[in-house]
């Protein structure tokens, strides 16, 4: 019996994920605000389209340093 995984997915690849696309990804539902924030360490805020949200650059920026991610 034989397994691959990619046992090399640590947080520091999942933060290097570009914050537009983890935007893009929550505003088609497929991904929860709270899951971009804990997952990507992406901030997202409310933008000039009701129900739009999109990345909060600065504060994306010190989440991810805050973590020792960038």
């Amino acid at each position: 019996m034989r397994s691959a995984t990619a046992g090399q997915s640590a947080l520091a690849d999942r933060v290097r994920r570009d914050p537009d696309r983890v935007a893009a990804t929550v505003n088609r539902g497929w991904l929860s605000p709270e899951k971009a924030r804990a997952v990507y360490r992406v901030v997202l805020t409310q933008g000039d389209e009701p129900g739009l949200l999109v990345v909060d650059k600065a504060a994306t920026e010190r989440l991810r340093r805050e973590a020792g991610t960038t």
